[in-house]
């Protein structure tokens, strides 16, 4: 049996083109969560961070959902030309869950570095959407959240 060369994304997604739209939407809110955390002071990303909800009818599989949005976000971050860490992951994932309809929180946390370390504290973000952890789940455990940020619904 021959075995085939590994290559980048898109030969993947070729292989499963049903993935194409998923994985087309993840680069552009990976590129668009850039954008805003680079241009953008707190105060002002702070409202990118509460999307509206689409209508609930829109996602007919809420852990299908879950899981492709996931891979997706996490396979574009780990392939884009510039660092695509945990804020624009978690935006990116937000929106894209929000979208289809699915209520997710953005939660924003920190932890206390040990004594030495070149700062005091980290911070982590990681999105929420019913009881499961869809971005961000790894590091969880290690942070205290000081911050939620709550879609807003259809109106």
């Amino acid at each position: 049996m021959k075995r085939q060369p590994t290559g980048g994304v898109l030969r993947a997604v070729l292989a499963r083109r049903r993935d194409l739209g998923v994985v087309f939407e993840a680069l552009c809110w990976l590129g668009w969560a850039a954008l805003v955390l680079r241009c953008c002071s707190f105060e002002r990303v702070q409202i990118y961070l509460r999307p509206r909800v689409a209508g609930r009818q829109a996602c007919r599989s809420v852990p299908a959902s879950l899981q492709r949005v996931r891979w997706a976000v996490a396979a574009c971050a780990r392939r884009l030309p510039w660092p695509a860490r945990c804020f624009h992951q978690g935006m990116a994932a937000q929106r894209m869950l929000c979208r289809r309809g699915i209520a997710a929180e953005l939660c924003y946390g920190v932890r206390k570095l040990p004594a030495g370390s070149a700062r005091d504290s980290d911070a982590h973000v990681w999105v929420v959407a019913g009881d499961s952890v869809v971005t961000g789940a790894e590091s969880v455990p290690e942070f205290r959240e000081i911050m939620r940020f709550k879609p807003r619904s259809a109106a």
